[in-house]
């Protein structure tokens, strides 16, 4: 998946990009690749920051509006979102979230690894 936003500070895409993954099971968010470039920015000339992760999956979120998206996609989406959300109900600090993401069941697991085809 990628997200392309050009009003996103530097601080929030690292923080977003933090907390995907601690949601990723370990050997995705391991895996996980991400890069800085310097391109113009849009309508001006200027140079800005861009932090990116590489996507190999065709979801893409550009300017606000979902593409590529299948409906097994968004439906996997969901219900893992809602595994994690239970999962780290009670976590308080980013080695719970890892830990309690550690517990998932194994299917899902397999699944975001499938889906990252890393």
């Amino acid at each position: 998946m990628a997200i392309q936003d050009w009003k996103i500070t530097e601080k929030e895409f690292t923080q977003k990009l933090f907390f995907s993954l601690l949601c990723l099971p370990e050997n995705v968010a391991r895996q996980a690749s991400f890069g800085v470039g310097f391109p113009k920015t849009k309508p001006s000339s200027d140079v800005r920051i861009v932090l990116t992760m590489q996507a190999i999956y065709p979801t893409r979120k550009i300017a606000g509006a979902w593409k590529g998206v299948a409906p097994e996609d968004e439906a996997f989406g969901h219900k893992y979102l809602a595994a994690v959300e239970n999962a780290v109900s009670t976590a308080t600090t980013p080695r719970e979230v890892m830990s309690a993401v550690a517990n998932l069941p194994e299917e899902l697991k397999s699944e975001v690894s499938r889906r990252f085809a890393l």
